[in-house]
């Protein structure tokens, strides 16, 4: 893969912005599962105008509090 192709792979991993796509509980909890998972390319994370349930705002605190995800930026 040329230089240009990692930078572009690279950039395109770190922002990820699911707003307002009827993401459903269990989808959202599978999101952030695979963020706590593997989150080093990850930087930016929006998942505005979904429909979170009370599990899935105490995974996303806990992801926030997450030494290993503190340079995400993680909006709900």
């Amino acid at each position: 893969m040329c230089p240009s192709a990692d930078l572009m792979e690279s950039f395109l991993l770190s922002l990820y912005s699911l707003m307002c796509c009827s993401i459903t509980d269990e989808g959202l909890r599978s999101l952030l599962s695979a963020v706590r998972s593997n989150p080093s390319a990850l930087r930016d994370l929006y998942l505005g105008g979904n429909e979170p349930g009370p599990s899935t705002r105490q995974l996303f605190s806990e992801l926030q509090k997450d030494p290993n995800c503190k340079h995400i930026d993680m909006h709900i």
